[in-house]
């Protein structure tokens, strides 16, 4: 097929969760699409054929790219306005039946049929779990309990179920590993090229460069009589390999490659960062991830992936279920050389297919890469854990740090700059910073920061993800599928071609493909980019407007949290010098010293500092549950007050007594009931 065949019109049915089959091709039998078609038409009489636009750039990305499964959702502002799940049938690919000969016996693969994908269905996320992770090392940092600052390997040392850290690592420079080194890839590892070996590195570690989801027999190399364990899990290998590795660089001075700043990307350091959440928190990582970065947001289903390799979750929710399978990419050369055969240990029930041989989105162990690959999420409840995160549109804000707190915030966004020019009146520069999983362009005018624009890409084997933030629309998209289209091939430019499948991949996120050593050059355009179309959107006046107006497709999935004891003291409800004025300060606008000065009651270990205590009441404010009354407005003259004066003590008409309440909670039974219900305030 011709890469450059231009899309034909396509049929969307208007209808919340509605299945629309739509032709990609004419040639190719319907895909099935599910979610909401979008905003409503500029002309309620006509199609929305911007919407359905994306729909098309989708199909004949994944027709050209043997995609079975995938998603977008799609945000502007602090809103979710465009969903949709997307599934091939077989005609547009066809399912592979692979045999080969493995280990001098015949096997054969047969991939399982499509799962029709929802508009919650989950996949995994591959490393756009890295920005998950960074998010919780913040909130470390923002409870006391963290500094960026401080050694990676003495928190290793506080943990007193090993003593594997106990004596010196053989390479000295470990020690002084800092966390902030670790979350943006400064922290002395590499996966091999363009850095040769250290000298003296253990064969094992050779071997398993970059060892988090992978099975490592031990003692290595695998003997059948003295093997002792099957390495998986992040603990274990870092605890076997840490000790005994030689960095390839001082840690924080990555060596420069082509005489600019380059970092080395590796999931060990995340795997790592994951034990220091652990350690410091004193929960498992995927605990505090959810009681610390997503369920404050309304978000409850992510997970891990399951520790059983063939698990997966929600498996008997077909609205919500984890895809069923995930996919390998047909190799023309040798078809064969998708199955591979596996340690045994790498799955947790029985082994499939038999005798361990499988495909490779198979061959690890996806639960294992934890806090560098292992999150399962829908792309809508990525979407919105963005929102609060790097562009503050949707409260409440988890980088929203007070200005007494220097280590926190934006830190772990801001990388070097490695280039800049002039553009019109405007000053660009480049920051090329994987910081907690963030890849950000800077747009800055006499130092004035104008606009960015950031994402990232995940990929393992079956898996592929993406995410871009457009803060100058500002609109915001992630796309996830459920396997790895440019898997063989990574580059959008060649001198000869680039693969249909790696072609289209670096279209949809609005990248140029170089061809024939740039004789040959293909733009993302409004037919093969997601990023090309949003701007056109956006571009158009009318189109914006109904942008803007677009209702938001996000439902939370718990409540979003209201717990009056702000400063951790333990005491709550009855504390209204304490909790009560900061919070009742915070609805004023004060801010740090402004709010905690002349408080009483100290914080406690639950919160540590006042930082939190400032942000806790903060966040009561901007999420709204705050509002006594009910008038949809945080009014520190009423809400405040009648907040206030309930901690004090205050009860019946003496909470109500010479306000006025525009809300429908005006009397104590209402404001007591709404309290007690909504944030367990246990007043009689």
């Amino acid at each position: 097929m011709n890469c450059e065949q231009p899309l034909p019109r396509r049929a969307v049915v208007r209808a919340g969760c509605a299945v629309a089959a739509v032709a990609a091709f004419a040639a190719h039998a319907a895909y099935t699409i599910t979610g909401d078609p979008g905003p409503a038409p500029v002309n309620a009489t006509t199609p929305n054929a911007d919407y359905a636009q994306l729909d098309a750039i989708m199909t004949q990305f994944m027709l050209n790219a043997n995609v079975p499964n995938a998603q977008l959702a799609v945000g502007h502002g602090g809103r979710i306005v465009f969903v949709r799940g997307y599934t091939a049938s077989t005609t547009e690919r066809p399912l592979q039946t692979i045999t080969a000969t493995v280990n001098m016996v015949s096997r054969t693969y047969n991939e399982p049929a499509y799962q029709t994908t929802q508009p919650n269905s989950r996949f995994r996320m591959a490393s756009l779990s890295k920005l998950v992770t960074g998010l919780a090392i913040q909130q470390l940092v923002l409870d006391g309990k963290l500094a960026m600052s401080d050694s990676a390997y003495a928190i290793l040392r506080e943990d007193a179920s090993t003593t594997a850290f106990a004596g010196a690592p053989a390479d000295a420079n470990m020690l002084n590993v800092t966390v902030k080194q670790l979350v943006n890839h400064e922290a002395g590892f590499a996966r091999g090229a363009p850095l040769s070996t250290p000298s003296g590195q253990p064969q094992d570690i050779i071997d398993y460069a970059d060892p988090p989801g992978t099975v490592k027999p031990w003692p290595y190399p695998y003997n059948q009589a003295t093997i002792q364990e099957w390495v998986k899990t992040c603990k274990r290998h870092i605890e076997i390999d840490l000790p005994r590795r030689k960095l390839h660089y001082v840690p924080g001075s990555p060596p420069l490659q082509g005489g600019s700043y380059y970092q080395y990307y590796t999931n060990i350091a995340y795997c790592w960062a994951e034990r220091v959440i652990e350690i410091r928190s004193g929960m498992s990582y995927e605990d505090y991830v959810l009681n610390k970065v997503l369920r404050p947001l309304g978000i409850d289903k992510p997970r891990l992936a399951q520790s059983d390799n063939m698990a997966r979750w929600y498996a008997g929710d077909s609205a919500n279920a984890e895809i069923n399978a995930y996919y390998d990419q047909p190799i023309a050369s040798n078809p064969a050389a998708t199955l591979y055969s596996n340690w045994c240990a790498l799955y947790e029930g029985t082994p499939s297919p038999p005798g361990c041989v499988g495909p490779r989105p198979n061959n690890y162990r996806a639960h294992d890469y934890g806090g560098a690959g292992g999150w399962v999420f829908s792309a809508q409840e990525y979407l919105r854990m963005l929102q609060s995160a790097k562009l503050r549109l949707r409260a409440p804000h988890l980088l929203d740090f007070p200005a007494s707190n220097v280590s926190g915030s934006d830190s772990l966004f801001e990388g070097p700059t490695l280039s800049s020019g002039t553009s019109g009146a405007n000053n660009f520069s480049y920051r090329y910073s994987y910081g907690a999983g963030v890849t950000e362009w800077r747009v800055t005018a006499t130092n004035q920061l104008l606009g960015y624009f950031v994402g990232h890409t995940g990929s393992l084997p079956g898996t592929r993800s993406f995410y871009q933030l457009d803060d100058v629309t500002p609109m915001h998209w992630t796309v996830v599928l459920n396997t790895s289209p440019d898997w063989d091939y990574g580059s959008c430019s060649s001198a000869t071609s680039v693969p249909a499948a790696t072609k289209y991949w670096c279209l949809l996120q609005g990248n140029r493909v170089s061809e024939n050593n740039g004789a040959t050059l293909t733009n993302p355009s409004t037919s093969n980019s997601i990023f090309t179309q949003m701007r056109a959107i956006y571009g158009n006046t009318a189109k914006r407007a109904q942008l803007e107006a677009a209702a938001d497709l996000w439902s939370d999935q718990i409540a979003l949290p209201c717990n009056l004891d702000v400063n951790g003291a333990g005491n709550g409800t009855r504390n209204g010098v304490a909790d009560g004025l900061m919070i009742l300060r915070a609805m004023q606008g004060n801010r740090g010293a402004g709010i905690a000065t002349s408080t009483v009651g100290a914080t406690s270990s639950a919160t540590t500092t006042y930082d939190r205590a400032e942000k806790n009441a903060r966040d009561l404010i901007t999420t709204k549950v705050v509002d006594i009354d009910g008038d949809g407005v945080v009014d520190p003259a009423v809400d405040g007050v009648l907040l206030l004066r309930t901690l004090l003590g205050a009860r019946n008409t003496s909470v109500t007594n010479g306000l006025t309440i525009a809300g429908p909670r005006n009397d104590w039974t209402s404001i007591r009931n709404y309290l007690n219900t909504r944030c367990g305030a246990a007043l009689p």
